[in-house]
């Protein structure tokens, strides 16, 4: 009863509100019919003032686009002069020392705690600054977040790769560290958005497959080298597998990925494992080394610990997400994980698409010309179309012009580019599409905001947006953006969702596209679409030799022009032959030139397939069914398939399941982007429909779309973000595409997918679901609020809180309000204020947290003055809960503040206003790095001035640390000054040819090369060779001076100094490293320079060959390093030609 007398006086005062409101509307309906008939008058007016300004600015405007014109011209042609003035400076530019001399640290004013230790940390003697900033490091990384939109400059990844390496005494070992410590880092793992995946070699079971030693290494050092985490354990034994994946996981390249070593120390350790301990321990300092005497419970402990430190160190994994669904806040963290996972994979497909494809070249110069020219047209222009058949290479094109556009014009493009995997993946989603443009777009302009999650609200805030970017473009920054979209035609409903694309687009607004020449919308034919050429028979030998450069076996050149000569004119065709021929077993000469024949029979891409995989079952009958049903699986999922997926799915172990995945791949059948498995072309999911799916009288789809629900309808009840993530991708489009309505209806209904779906941006996608199972949509949203309350019985029972329960309706009210589904809304949001005020403090927190959802929602449908009761009820319980000048109170002022100016009661706006201005004000006192590095350098200088007769070896070290520090400031002139003082005492207190007296002539040697003055830093560089002449040859000082010193005479063109020392220095990192080590080859590349600027090329040559010998073996065929130095060699090679 009191309950009903509660409602009933609520209800009144609502309606006494109304009544006030309705009174005042009415008053000022009549004003404003006043006001618009003077209004129309004064239109009129303005409309005749218009027409004479619009004549007066057209005739202005021609000219000035004449004027414009003419100076484009002259332009151009002084551009063209300058171009050939910098074509005889192209050889000294191409020929470059690795690394570069200088080492600037730059004027940096506002410095994160983290960039001032990497500026501090290249000088000598600065540990005292430096500890100054571990605290506030520590809190920065915490702190550390992506902003959607921004550029992807994070180390988060939505799969983190972890190769775990365990030689046969350890084994077991290691497969207890699997099974009892891998879960409890991957639920830390899981609550920073990521997800492990684990692969542990068994050599026991590769062995009972009859799998070759050489072949077992080569699978796992290619597992190796797509690792992220390498772990280790090593204990009395060491076999060639696991020497290789030591080699290969950290002593070629100890930065390329976070590793952790655990070493079982006893008394019977052969030769082998002892060798490879010292050397990992020499290796750097990049690792983790744990020692376990002890038992082995106690080590992998002491792993665990080790681990998960490296994982929040390298992956930001710093608790993002704790639970799933608790709420607003963590429903806006769960939305912000699912934009870096959709970041990342498009990220991932674009170095997929560069770096780990074979890339045919065909055409690439003539269609990277005609893309310039569309760029530098004038005015208003259609969007591009670059056609071809399927299998022509369109996408490899696109990825290789983003790369060439992002070299050549810098910052004077701004990109946005989307990749789509293929028609059913969620990349092929409108709405994800937009939802990243617009992203980026708020981004570059500065702005603060989100993107609707009502799908149909999208079209209009993306062309918005693209006006106002077009208003932000001008120099310095960007002067155009570049929309580029990969098979826009895989879209789903193209012609509807990129209908923008036909519409009048912003003068520096260009759109590339690609699609297949059958297959995109009539209305797309008008615009200008080139097609991607059909490769000659050079073109074909041209791409089947590139595709021979990423592998270790090789054709001879008779065999490449027999297999060029077969070939069908089709890239893709060639690249899965030839990957088919090189990944064959050893053969002989004729066995290869008869496997070529053979090949030629199959014409078509779908047919090639079909025999490559009949091939590969018959030469390896143990993997023929784990290969079938991996590629059943991932074939008829969505997006592809997890390698740990397809292991819980199928109980095949994670070496079988690897070797065939290995097979696939090695043949470019299947792809592993973004750690997930998929098939890698449209033609070879035919190929495989043809193969594996070709009996009638089976439902191959309906079997494995069975296993596919049957596994992700087991993860949707455990409440992890990745797990939910999945499934929210995976499993209601299966149930959609097997037309099972019931259990899509039951999938659907579950919260946790509404909210992964909602929260992704996916609205359209859970609208279609919907609209299947409802046409009106009405009847299967009402059903939320049901499913809701049937949960209440969990509540009675127990199972969950009640505080939990209104959170849901909350949640859930939220996502319908957004929609646009209001009444639905309400009555969630009102159910879950009566929760709130039921089973907690009336005058609580929680009920004014509801409050203010509810008053949000009324604000929304434009009820402000009911809204405005429940923000005042709001105020006061938060204002009592948290404090006058917290962060609740701050955002509940805010809102209340629009809420009167929508009631044009300005006065008390105002006031709201200015009492958050003080209250923010008021809390504006975060310590910045930079004022911390400004403290240090007030804190040196008055030690300085109050001890300036001082001549103790401390004040020295006081001036050279604020010389440093005033480097990083850019005060030159006093930094300089500084170092000079700090060098001369130290020279007094020590002597000149003392050890310590290395830190100031280092320091100011690096000061000199820094401004530019070569020659005083060349003599200080001398000053300290002739210091660390008494240090030993190892010792990493002496390295480091003679490499600078080599450098420095190399960049002063004192050719005869930096010879002999470049060649110590060859010598040095070889006594250090080993002959094979990258250092070498970069000491090695600098001495082919030098023999290059005195024009001795025959010497340089084969110094070349070292270098690019030890790249290719540890960095790759597509490392930066390597193409740079292949460009140097080819230059020499040129010059020796000429």
């Amino acid at each position: 009863m009191e309950a009903l007398q509660f409602e009933n006086s609520q209800l009144r005062a609502e309606l006494r509100a109304q009544q006030a409101v309705q009174k005042k509307l009415k008053n000022e309906k009549e004003e404003a019919h006043a006001a618009i008939k003077e209004a129309i008058d004064e239109i009129t007016s303005l409309h005749e003032e218009l027409d004479i300004r619009e004549k007066m600015f057209q005739e202005f405007r021609e000219v000035k686009e004449r004027e414009i014109a003419e100076l484009k011209k002259i332009n151009q042609d002084l551009e063209k002069r300058v171009h050939a003035l910098q074509v005889q400076e192209n050889q000294q530019q191409v020929l470059s020392f690795l690394p570069a001399v200088k080492d600037m640290t730059g004027s940096l004013p506002q410095l994160s705690a983290t960039e001032v230790v990497e500026s501090l940390g290249r000088w000598q003697g600065m540990e005292d600054t430096i500890v100054t900033f571990d605290e506030m490091i520590k809190s920065e990384k915490l702190l550390q977040q992506w902003i959607p939109g921004s550029p992807w400059n994070i180390s988060w990844k939505f799969a983190i790769r972890m190769y775990i390496s365990a030689p046969i005494d350890v084994h077991g070992t290691a497969a207890a560290f699997l099974k009892e410590h891998l879960p409890l880092i991957t639920k830390q793992c899981v609550e920073g958005g990521c997800y492990i995946i684990p692969f542990l070699c068994n050599t026991a079971v590769a062995g009972n497959l009859a799998v070759e030693e050489e072949y077992l290494i080569d699978v796992c050092s290619n597992e190796v080298e797509k690792s992220d985490v390498f772990l280790c354990l090593l204990g009395s034994t060491a076999n060639n597998l696991t020497k290789a994946e030591i080699e290969h996981g950290y002593l070629n390249n100890p930065s390329a990925r976070a590793a952790v070593f655990l070493f079982f120390q006893n008394d019977s350790e052969n030769t082998s494992a002892v060798k490879l301990k010292q050397r990992i321990r020499k290796a750097g300092r990049s690792a983790k080394v744990i020692d376990c005497w002890t038992n082995s419970e106690d080590g992998l402990l002491q792993l665990r610990k080790a681990l998960e430190v490296t994982l929040s160190e390298e992956f930001m994994l710093t608790g993002m997400v704790q639970s799933y669904n608790a709420g607003d806040a963590q429903l806006e963290q769960v939305g912000l994980l699912e934009d870096m996972r959709v970041e990342w994979e498009q990220v991932q497909l674009l170095k997929a698409h560069l770096f780990e494809r074979p890339s045919p070249l065909i055409g690439m110069d003539e269609m990277f010309e005609r893309l310039q020219s569309y760029l530098e047209e004038e005015g208003p222009v259609a969007p591009y179309l670059v056609t071809g058949q399927s299998g022509f290479g369109k996408t490899i094109f696109l990825s290789k012009w983003i790369e060439h556009l992002t070299s050549t014009w810098h910052d004077r493009v701004l990109i946005l580019h989307h990749y789509v995997k293929c028609l059913c993946s969620s990349t092929a989603e409108s709405a994800l599409l937009m939802r990243r443009f617009i992203q980026k777009m708020m981004f570059y302009c500065g702005e603060v905001g989100k993107p609707p999650k009502n799908p149909t609200k999208l079209h209009d805030c993306f062309m918005s947006w693209l006006s106002k970017l077009s208003t932000h473009l001008e120099p310095p920054g960007a002067e155009i953006a570049v929309i580029i979209i990969d098979n826009a035609d895989l879209i789903m409903d193209c012609e509807q969702q990129l209908s923008w694309i036909l519409q009048s687009l912003p003068n520096n607004i260009r759109v590339i596209l690609t699609a297949s020449e059958d297959n995109y919308p009539d209305s797309w034919r008008a615009l200008p679409s080139p097609s991607m050429p059909t490769p000659t028979s050079t073109d074909i030998q041209e791409v089947i030799q590139q595709v021979q450069m990423n592998s270790k076996a090789n054709m001879t050149m008779e065999q490449v022009g027999i297999l060029a000569v077969c070939a069908p004119p089709i890239p893709l065709w060639c690249i899965l032959a030839t990957q088919h021929i090189l990944s064959a077993t050893a053969r002989s000469s004729a066995e290869l030139e008869e496997m070529i024949e053979l090949l030629a029979d199959y014409e078509e891409v779908p047919e090639l397939v079909k025999y490559v995989l009949d091939e590969v079952e018959a030469s390896n009958p143990p993997l023929a069914g784990c290969v079938e049903q991996v590629l059943q699986l991932v074939h008829w999922s969505r997006s592809g398939l997890m390698m740990t997926e397809l292991e819980e799915m199928t109980s095949i172990p994670a070496t079988v399941l690897m070797l065939a995945i290995s097979e696939l791949r090695n043949r470019c059948i299947v792809s592993d982007v973004g750690g997930l498995v998929h098939i890698s072309h449209d033609q070879i999911q035919e190929a495989i429909q043809m193969k594996f799916c070709s009996d009638p009288a089976t439902d191959y789809m309906l079997l494995s779309t069975d296993t596919l629900v049957h596994y992700f309808s087991q993860t949707s009840t455990v409440k992890t973000w990745h797990l939910m993530c999945r499934c929210a991708e995976e499993l209601p489009w299966l149930l959609k595409r097997a037309e099972l309505k019931g259990e899509l209806y039951n999938t659907i209904l579950n919260i946790d997918i509404l909210l992964q779906l909602y929260s992704s941006g996916r609205g359209s996608e859970l609208f279609t679901y919907w609209k299947i199972l409802d046409p009106t949509i009405k009847v299967i949203v009402s059903q939320y609020q049901r499913a809701l309350k049937a949960m209440e019985e969990e509540v009675n029972d127990g199972e969950i809180s009640p505080v939990y329960l209104s959170s849901l309706f909350g949640t859930v009210g939220k996502v319908l309000g957004d929609l646009e589904f209001t009444d639905e809304a309400l009555s969630c949001l009102q159910y879950r204020l009566e929760l709130c005020e039921a089973h907690s403090d009336p005058d609580g927190p929680e009920v004014g947290q509801a409050m203010c959802e509810l008053a949000a929602l009324y604000c929304q449908a434009g009820r402000f003055g009911t809204a405005e009761g429940f923000y005042e009820q709001a105020l006061q319980m938060l204002s009592s809960a948290y404090g006058e000048e917290s962060a609740q109170v701050v955002q509940v002022l805010e809102a209340l503040s629009i809420v009167y100016k929508k009631l044009e009661n300005d006065e008390i706006a105002d006031s709201l206003l200015t009492k958050i201005y003080a209250i923010k004000q008021s809390k504006n006192h975060k310590t910045s790095a930079s004022n911390v590095l400004k403290s240090r350098a007030l804190e040196l200088e008055q030690f300085c001035d109050s001890n300036t007769d001082d001549q103790s070896l401390e004040y020295a070290s006081k001036l050279n640390e604020l010389a440093v520090i005033m480097t990083v400031y850019g005060d030159s002139d006093v930094a300089e000054e500084l170092f000079m003082r700090s060098l001369e005492l130290h020279e007094n207190v020590l002597g000149e040819g003392h050890p310590a007296m290395l830190i100031p002539l280092r320091n100011l040697g690096a000061f000199f090369t820094q401004e530019n003055k070569l020659d005083w830093s060349i003599s200080l560089y001398e000053k300290a060779l002739e210091v660390v002449a008494q240090f030993p040859e190892t010792h990493p000082a002496h390295v480091d001076i003679i490499n600078k010193l080599a450098l420095l005479y190399g960049e002063q063109e004192r050719l005869d100094a930096a010879e002999p020392m470049q060649k110590k220095l060859i010598e040095l990192k070889e006594k250090e490293n080993g002959p094979d080590h990258v250092s070498v080859a970069e000491a090695v590349n600098n001495l082919a320079v030098i023999y290059c600027l005195k024009h001795s090329y025959d010497c340089a040559l084969p110094l070349y060959d070292r270098a690019l010998k030890i790249y290719k073996e540890n960095l790759g065929l597509n490392h930066p390093t390597f193409l740079i130095t292949v460009k140097n060699r080819q230059l020499a090679m040129d010059l020796v030609q000429s």
